[in-house]
């Protein structure tokens, strides 16, 4: 499959979280952030990349709004 690179909004929300949800993605996805933008490159569908990213934004997500005792629990979890 060719590589392509798909653009997604991000929302206010989701902005502050999308360095960290990067820095999570498999090493054969390219993932380039601006401040209301993220940028992939991937050799899958646009579809599969579109789900990938929003399965890490939401665990950053998750982490980040979670209950400070719970976070440890959290991390290990989702890493």
């Amino acid at each position: 499959m060719a590589e392509s690179e798909i653009e997604i909004a991000l929302s206010a929300r989701d902005a502050s979280h999308a360095l960290e949800a990067s820095a999570r993605m498999p090493p054969d996805v390219r993932v380039r952030v601006s401040i209301d933008r993220v940028f992939m490159s991937a050799a899958t569908s646009v579809t599969d990349a579109r789900h990938l990213w929003r399965v890490a934004l939401l665990n950053e997500r998750l982490v980040a709004e979670a209950d400070p005792a719970r976070t440890d629990l959290l991390m290990m979890l989702i890493t």
